[in-house]
């Protein structure tokens, strides 16, 4: 079977290899591939509309336990110069999904190593993470219609934390979010004569100053962040027809992010009720919240066997996960996992997931799978 130093050179393979949302073709043959050669009796079950697949095994009597990793890359430019930097232009492994993934394979082979073979184990392979549509593409799969494990557990890499370290939180775990697309169209007129318009980008400039003063007038978290702005022509002479505001919007708590929607559409409706303007409101990329309901004392009580460092944070994280959608199905957990304090940020441009992480990933999977079946 691999040895851990042959599961580290498989991750330097996927870094080398980066494939983005909906394109991870190569990297899932690779995974089912791998796991076929080196592991006796794991059926793989591939998805029927996306690059996904869990590889399964019943071991023995007891609980179906599995495990969850993310497939996809990020449109980034790699500017890491280490021998396995991304191969592919504008593409890299700047979340970790490599070494997610690669955690996955070192807990198949510890759980392969184990003298008491007890329950079954799932590894849930899931593409598109970054764009919020691959778990729900994967509910939706009757390929996977029975898939209801009695846990479902994950980890996201955490820089600026100490390596090896546990962080979790009972409810919120990971923001909800979603991404809105605001189009106005107005009327042309000469600049010299603005009265004569009806300007997109004074009309969009309110819908985002009110959004920002709504989200930031909340008492719970909420945050409205524009991310780009499009409108006019390169001349100095003609009031603009069309504009485009891209923003995202997110919330600690579901209700939250569904009132801020449900007030982005108010204000949008008052755009077309002006004379001459035309406001159309799309919402995309919807990421839910990731909620902690179970196994929260469960992995504080793993972290202290294993003598980790466990954080039981105080707020939860900002950025957004598609995991939450498997609670419809099953019980979920995702624990932080401190990546170094020294690590690169998320999504930076020299992110680099630290080899050290996949055996510790897999250490703290392994134990979750034996307390559950213990329990």
């Amino acid at each position: 079977m691999p040895s851990a130093e042959t599961i580290e050179e498989v991750r330097h393979y996927l870094h080398q290899n980066p494939e983005l949302s909906g394109e991870e073709i190569q990297t899932s043959t690779f995974l089912q591939e791998f796991i076929s050669k080196n592991y006796r009796d794991y059926r793989i079950h591939e998805s029927s509309i996306s690059n996904g697949f869990i590889a399964s095994k019943k071991y023995g009597e007891g609980l179906h336990v599995a495990f969850r990793a993310e497939l996809d890359a990020l449109p980034i430019l790699e500017e890491n110069q280490f021998r396995y930097k991304s191969q592919k232009v504008g593409a890299s492994h700047a979340c970790g999904h490599d070494g997610h993934m690669t955690s996955l394979l070192a807990t198949l082979q510890l759980l392969e190593n184990q003298v008491t073979k007890l329950g079954t184990a799932s590894f849930l392979f899931q593409p598109a993470e970054e764009t919020g549509k691959g778990a729900q593409e994967l509910l939706t799969d009757l390929v996977f219609d029975q898939f209801k494990p009695d846990a479902l557990i994950a980890l996201h890499n955490i820089p600026g934390k100490p390596l090896g370290s546990i962080l979790s939180r009972a409810g919120t775990f990971a923001c909800g979010s979603v991404g809105l697309r605001l189009k106005v169209r107005g009327k042309t007129s000469h600049a010299a004569h603005p009265e004569e318009s009806v300007n997109p980008l004074l009309l969009s400039k309110t819908f985002l100053d009110d959004m920002l003063q709504l989200s930031e007038s909340r008492e719970g978290f909420s945050l409205a962040t524009p991310i780009a702005f499009h409108s006019g022509q390169d001349t100095f002479g003609i009031s603009p027809l069309d504009s485009t505001l891209l923003m995202t919007l997110r919330a600690a708590d579901s209700q939250d992010l569904e009132e801020l929607m449900g007030q982005a559409q108010l204000m949008a409706e008052q755009i077309n009720s002006i004379d001459g303007a035309r406001a159309e409101l799309t919402f995309e990329e919807f990421f839910p919240i990731t909620a902690n309901d179970h196994f929260h004392s469960d992995l504080e009580e793993i972290s202290s066997r294993l003598k980790r460092p466990f954080e039981n944070m105080e707020d939860p994280f900002r950025w957004s996960e598609d995991f939450g959608h498997y609670a419809k199905r099953c019980k979920t957990h995702m624990f932080g996992h401190g990546a170094g304090i020294e690590t690169s940020p998320l999504h930076a441009s020299t992110y680099d997931f630290p080899d050290e992480l996949i055996q510790s990933g897999a250490e703290v999977f392994v134990e979750f799978y034996n307390h559950m079946l213990r329990k």
